[in-house]
């Protein structure tokens, strides 16, 4: 599948589906357009069987630059603002926040304002070398938006959050990663290689699965822990009782028993004598 939308490229590479923002010449600002399209294309590639990653990134040298300024509302009522963030703004951030198809970042360059939110909505964060990420609401007068104040902290702690809101600054990739707000910073050589690897292998784990730990992880942040537990024995329940759950163990009490470089006994689940220091 290859698609184009308002400023939004769609490339079908396999069971990886790539969505480009773009244009070039604003590094990738979203206008109004853009943002209801990638919304819908989110929604659509999640409805998608054969879809098993997506990536999103940007056309050229940058990510995104952020939202279209000059479509932001100006002179308008605290009402029309807030519709403004409920129908329009927030539409990208909600639909990445409802995916059960693992979201892939692909950043370089400038990620700004709600592009920088935009990557940081998405399950996992490759980004090179070159990359910054700008919180640059604040400037403007306004707080972050893209659930921005929602996601920063429990990525980076509250402290670490503050600091960067407030002062304002580019974070640099390298810095990024070593903070946890992202996952991975790059040679730009190398981001794509990297990206692609991080799709192989979730391409390769059973979908059910991985949609089930992606739920997982963003639950743990709201629940207490008996609600955790019971989400966790929901999902065991409905994953234990799935065709691919059984067709995994099959292959594995298949193999079990056999001793390999990639799989040492512990793992194929065979029995190992030790002795005990007393």
């Amino acid at each position: 599948m290859t698609d184009s939308a308002p400023d939004l490229v769609i490339r079908d590479d396999g069971a990886i589906r790539t969505m480009e923002l773009g244009p070039e010449r604003t590094r990738n600002a979203l206008s109004m357009a853009t943002r209801f399209a990638l919304a819908e294309r989110l929604t659509e590639a999640d409805r998608d069987p054969s879809v098993r990653a997506i990536v999103i990134t940007g056309s050229g040298d940058s990510f995104c630059s952020g939202a279209d300024i000059a479509e932001v509302p100006r002179g308008h009522s605290a009402a029309e603002a807030y519709r403004y963030m409920t129908e329009a703004s927030q539409v990208v951030s909600r639909a990445l926040a409802g995916l059960r198809t693992p979201t892939i970042a692909r950043v370089s360059g400038v990620a700004a304002g709600a592009g920088m939110f935009l990557a940081l909505g998405c399950d996992v964060v490759v980004a090179s070398t070159d990359a910054r990420f700008i919180p640059s609401q604040l400037r403007l007068g306004l707080p972050p938006d893209w659930s921005g104040l929602w996601i920063l902290p429990r990525l980076v702690g509250r402290a670490k959050a503050k600091a960067i809101l407030f002062r304002s600054d580019p974070v640099t990739a390298e810095e990024a990663a070593a903070i946890g707000m992202i996952a991975e910073c790059v040679p730009a050589a190398r981001l794509d290689e990297v990206v692609g690897d991080y799709c192989e292998r979730l391409i390769a784990l059973p979908p059910l699965a991985v949609s089930l730990v992606k739920d997982g992880l963003d639950r743990n942040a709201a629940a207490s822990l008996p609600e955790f537990e019971a989400w966790e024995a929901s999902a065991i329940g409905l994953a234990i009782t799935s065709e691919e759950y059984e067709r995994k163990v099959a292959d594995f009490l298949a193999g079990r028993g056999r001793r390999t470089a990639d799989a040492p006994d512990d793992v194929q689940g065979t029995t190992k004598t030790t002795t005990r220091k007393r």
